[in-house]
């Protein structure tokens, strides 16, 4: 790995590099990552995730304190 792609290499956990060295590096591109998604999705079941873990979703608007425009937040 050269050093120009190694620049966070230092952030890593140390008791975990040897795990992450196992997955391959490449140059990302928009073609590349557009391959990548679909094959993806190939390999990956299309199931309903909230059928298997219940998500509820609320969104609410608070008023800025200051004056500014108000914040929405949203809850899940």
């Amino acid at each position: 790995m050269s050093e120009q792609k190694n620049r966070s290499r230092h952030l890593i956990d140390p008791e975990i590099i040897s795990a992450v060295d196992l997955f391959p590096t490449t140059d990302l591109s928009e073609s590349l990552l557009m391959e990548s998604r679909q094959n993806q999705s190939k390999m990956l079941p299309k199931i309903d995730v909230t059928q298997l873990f219940p998500v509820t979703f609320e969104e609410n608007i608070v008023p800025s304190y200051f004056g500014g425009p108000d914040i929405r937040i949203e809850i899940i």
